[in-house]
């Protein structure tokens, strides 16, 4: 077993990732990123840029929807929890306006991947 484990959801590109946790008297430690056993889960992105953001509660972070240049999106929670949303808004796609939500955060600490091209909001 590798360092994450990826868990399905009811829209094919998008899954839950689980990362294996190790925990002791310190508190725990993982390791989040490994692109060798991302590539392994069928997950060959490459990571080029690393955002980091802070909400106020009830904010909403917004759409994220580019055509011409899609970006893969991968969402954690470090404090707190949020309800994380994903629309298929592709024309033409078997799944054209289904979504998947679900609360991120809590302990062990989870992620949401997304596909290239499906848009997603975030409500803290």
């Amino acid at each position: 077993m590798g360092i994450l484990t990826k868990i399905p959801t009811k829209l094919p590109e998008i899954f839950l990732l689980e990362p294996k946790v190790f925990n002791d008297f310190r508190g725990f430690f993982f390791e989040s990123y490994n692109q060798a056993d991302l590539a392994k889960l069928g997950i060959p992105d490459e990571f080029v840029q690393d955002n980091h953001s802070c909400s106020s509660k009830g904010v909403i972070r917004g759409l994220h929807f580019q055509s011409s240049h899609p970006q893969g999106k991968l969402v954690r929670v470090i404090r707190g929890s949020i309800y994380d949303a994903v629309v298929d808004i592709r024309t033409g796609s078997p799944t054209f306006g289904k979504s998947v939500g679900r609360i991120i955060g809590g302990k062990p600490p989870d992620d949401l991947g997304a596909c290239r091209v499906c848009p997603w909001f975030s409500l803290p």
